[in-house]
């Protein structure tokens, strides 16, 4: 997580003088103060004695403990900086840090007072800041302020003219824009999500306390959202982040749901025609609606004491597809001979031995309809000899799942609890072969469990849903890509518990029910079988393919 440095503030020009300091390693200014100690009143937009907080009523006290940092520039002294006062609850005073640095005020002099809440003692000028808030506000820190509280900025400026021994009100406005989320919907479940997630916000900033002028800094990352106790209504759950004000462009994803309607996630973006701004002092409120046909989100009116509000819009979300084959990218597949070689997930060129009659290779695309930058092509070469010694007997080159395939091992676990058990396998190939007679180039796919035991594949749903049969599927290609489907049943597994050995075949049954072991990750493989045969004593087979997904199927409903 990444440390809050609210306001280390840089050294300008304006106030080099070393002042008032809380911590005992720090320089104290030893010159004379003149005058009496000074006494505050802290107020936030011109109302009562409170700041913002995570319950649902918004606001509450200053706690106990409640630090400021106060610069007071006038009278006949040195600039007196960052002195540190602290909220006494008993008194309800701010009372100094020590007796020793707090403010003294001379009667009759001109004073002007920047002020900022939470106090760091990193600071040394006025003019200039960083301020960062936490990128996971979900956390309550010891005291009971949180990290959504502590990166709730609060700043003040007050100019007092001819001193006269008064209290110093110091009214405070918020430096942030605070984004609230309300889930509700009849999917969302009893305890709610298990994370809400502000995305692609920057939590980086820079200020000047004279003028209150902000700016941004840094790349956009996630913030956790607070969970604020407490719900609106019964079945929704409230959520809330502060941030640095900043736009979000339009299309760009602002919001990450996740662990609702039974483990699924879901995300929701901008409109794709107006970008969304989080404005400084400002709430920016979003309403997610989670439920049996749909996701969608709006953006509604309403003011927020004391935040005022911003306009709303209504859009849509979707369930966040959680990838689970990656998209190949390199130059070089690694070689694997054996099950044992596939320790990593990823892309192999599996070859039990070098000269097995295949080549796998790697090729740029540039194909407009194609997604991926690199295809995976498979050239297998199956031969039909008869042997010298006996004419009527022959040496077979012959391509299958364990002989030479493009490879591709996920490391698991598959779920299979909160799924069907059947997962969805979408592919672009296309295929050629070079044969002495005509023949059809085909693809074939075949899944093998962590202990080598086969998983069923069809690109038939109701055969691998329902008769619990077939280890391999099999498709015709075309010479130009094409998109194909194929699916896998991981709850059952194919096993001879007598031979020690799995059967691949169109036929072979799905007859025991998968282990732990078999789902804590599988290999799916692509191969070619267009092989030779007596007829047909060469043929050459290429079998291509890219923009490879595996999903678990979601039933379509009428």
């Amino acid at each position: 997580m990444k440390t809050l440095k609210h306001l280390a503030l840089c050294l300008a020009a304006a106030f080099i003088a070393t002042g008032c300091s809380n911590d005992e390693n720090e320089p104290v200014n030893n010159a004379v103060k003149k005058g009496t100690p000074a006494t505050f009143n802290m107020t936030i937009s011109n109302g009562a004695n409170t700041r913002t907080s995570t319950n649902s009523g918004r606001v509450i006290t200053w706690r106990a403990g409640d630090e400021v940092g106060i610069f007071a520039i006038g009278g006949s002294g040195e600039p007196q900086i960052n002195c540190k006062y602290v909220y006494n609850a008993e008194t309800l005073m701010w009372e100094a840090k020590t007796l020793d640095n707090g403010i003294m005020l001379e009667e009759g002099a001109n004073y002007t007072f920047y002020a900022y809440y939470p106090y760091t003692d990193n600071v040394k000028a006025a003019k200039a800041a960083i301020l960062n808030v936490y990128s996971n506000q979900s956390i309550t820190q010891e005291g009971g302020n949180s990290n959504y509280d502590l990166s709730d900025v609060l700043l003040s400026q007050s100019t007092v003219d001819s001193y006269n021994n008064g209290e110093i009100t110091l009214n405070y406005t918020h430096a942030y824009a605070m984004v609230e989320v309300l889930i509700a919907g009849d999917k969302i479940g009893e305890d709610g999500p298990s994370q809400v997630v502000l995305k692609n916000v920057v939590t980086d900033a820079s200020i000047d306390l004279t003028t209150q002028e902000i700016n941004t800094l840094g790349a956009p990352q996630d913030v956790i959202m607070a969970r604020v106790e407490g719900d609106e209504n019964n079945n929704t759950f409230l959520y809330r982040a502060i941030v640095p004000a900043q736009k979000m462009t339009k299309g760009s994803t602002l919001l990450e749901v996740y662990g609702v309607n039974g483990g699924k996630n879901y995300t929701f973006k901008a409109p794709e025609n107006k970008d969304i701004a989080y404005d400084k002092g400002k709430f920016f409120r979003m309403e997610v609606m989670i439920g049996e046909v749909e996701a969608g989100i709006k953006f509604p009116g309403g003011n927020i004491d004391p935040w005022e509000s911003t306009p709303g819009v209504n859009l849509e979300g979707e369930e966040i597809k959680v990838q689970l084959i990656k998209e190949f990218t390199g130059n070089d597949l690694t070689v694997a001979a054996k099950v044992s070689d596939l320790t990593e997930e990823g892309w192999y060129a599996f070859q039990n031995k070098a000269d097995n009659g295949g080549v796998i290779s790697v090729n740029d695309l540039s194909e407009a309809t194609i997604d991926w930058d690199k295809s995976l092509k498979l050239v297998f070469t199956s031969t039909y000899t008869p042997k010298i010694d006996n004419p009527n007997e022959y040496d077979k080159v012959t391509n299958s799942y364990y002989i030479s395939a493009i490879n591709y091992t996920h490391m698991g676990p598959i779920d299979i609890t909160s799924t069907n058990g059947i997962y969805k396998i979408t592919y672009k190939a296309k295929g050629s072969v070079e044969a002495s007679t005509a023949m059809t180039p085909k693809c074939n796919i075949a899944c093998v469990s962590g202990d080598e035991r086969a998983f069923g594949v069809s690109t038939s749903l109701n055969t691998i849903q329902n008769t619990l049969q077939s280890t391999m599927a099999g498709q015709n290609l075309e010479a130009q890509w094409k998109e194909y489907t194929a699916y896998i049943n991981f709850v059952k597994v194919n096993w001879d518990s007598k031979e020690n050995k799995t059967t691949y075949s169109s036929t072979a049954s799905l007859n025991t029910d998968s282990s732990p072991a078999d789902l804590s990750k599988c290999h799916l493989r692509f191969y070619t079988t267009t092989n030779a045969n007596k007829e047909k004593p060469e043929t050459i087979s290429t079998l291509e393919i890219t923009d490879i997904t595996m999903e678990p199927y979601v039933e379509e409903k009428n």
